[in-house]
């Protein structure tokens, strides 16, 4: 089944909550998939838990191309 990509404007960090995401790390590594559990107003980040159950706070207001939500 091939992944569709969504793209748009992030106006307010929680909005992305319950949003999946994939995460590419490396080339050597590859990319992870997870969803954003929570968004810490003060830290300005996000937590996303993996897929193998693993968590991890990123800053995703901020453009990158190591991440992309998916549908």
């Amino acid at each position: 089944m091939a992944t569709r990509h969504l793209t748009f404007l992030i106006t307010n960090g929680s909005e992305m909550i319950d949003k999946r995401i994939q995460v590419r790390y490396s080339a050597k590594f590859g990319c992870e998939k997870g969803k954003i559990i929570t968004f810490d107003m003060k830290k300005r980040r996000h937590l996303v838990q993996y897929d193998d159950g693993v968590e991890e706070e990123l800053d995703l207001l901020k453009p990158s191309k190591n991440w992309r939500l998916i549908i």
